[in-house]
């Protein structure tokens, strides 16, 4: 197992699956990608030596809260010290971003998709100042950007794809000189001032009935490219293909219908609230 690049654990049951035991970390040497599929890693999970090397952990319907707590055996960080992206997908429960994650300094791509129960980030994101990339789609129960967003000076790409209860963006957005693109489609949240502050944006995504909210911008920066949507979603956007020999499908699809059909309500209350 010593040339093994990419590690997938995947759970097939209904119940998440608890992994224990000492981790062969010794022998992966060459390993740069981990996945795991509705696992539960309890804090007791022995780790004989860290998973040098290992870019990219992935996360797809773990017990999230449990896995990223701080403590013996489990702390990302300490566990996978060359990390550079984290994936959490689809993951029930997840209310609030573990604190343990603002402790991976040189993370460049965090991706917390399809996670409905997320309703806040934790203010130390600030400490992540290596990132580059932050996705936060279909996390539809998030109300608010932290405003430590403003030490998050070399990013570059914000997806606030189907965040329907982001009402405002902070202030200090406009101190993200690198942003390039955001992602703004199903987000109607208020723009201020200080967007005009974004020097590097290129490219904005949004709805077209929102298109507006970005003219001001678009007027400062020449460069600045407004794509308009106008169509909200559909099934197929969102969806997340999974292989039948994984026995995920029925589970993807049936929690990518109950939020299309979640955000399908928001909108048409939306657009009803703007009509009156």
């Amino acid at each position: 197992m010593e040339n093994l690049k990419v590690l997938i654990i995947a759970n097939h049951s209904m119940a998440a699956a608890v992994l224990s035991g000492p981790l062969p970390s010794g022998s992966l040497k060459s390993l740069r990608a981990v996945r795991l599929e509705k696992i539960l890693l309890p804090i007791s999970c022995t780790l004989m030596e860290p998973f040098k090397g290992v870019q990219k952990l992935s996360m797809v319907l773990c017990k999230v809260n449990e896995v990223l707590e701080i403590g013996p055996g489990w702390d990302i960080q300490i566990m996978f010290p060359d990390i550079t992206e984290l994936e959490i997908d689809y993951c029930d429960g997840l209310e609030k971003l573990p604190n343990a994650v603002c402790n991976i300094v040189n993370l460049q791509e965090l991706s917390i998709t399809n996670c409905p129960d997320l309703c806040e980030l934790p203010e130390e994101i600030g400490r992540l100042s290596k990132l580059e990339v932050l996705r936060l789609s279909a996390c539809t129960s998030l109300e608010s950007l932290p405003d430590s967003f403003s030490k998050l000076r070399k990013l570059r790409f914000l997806d606030l794809f189907c965040c329907s209860h982001v009402k405002d963006l902070p202030n200090c957005i406009g101190e993200l000189h690198c942003l390039e693109k955001i992602d703004f489609r199903g987000c109607s949240a208020n723009l201020p001032d200080t967007v005009i502050n974004l020097e590097g944006l290129r490219d904005v995504i949004c709805d077209e009935d929102v298109k507006t909210l970005w003219e001001s911008v678009k007027t400062k920066s020449r460069r600045l490219r407004v794509h308009g949507c106008k169509d909200l979603v559909s099934l197929k956007m969102i969806k997340r293909s999974v292989s039948a020999r994984r026995g995920g499908e029925e589970v993807y699809k049936k929690v990518d219908e109950k939020l299309l059909s979640r955000m399908k309500f928001e909108r048409k209350a939306m657009k009803e609230k703007k009509a009156e």
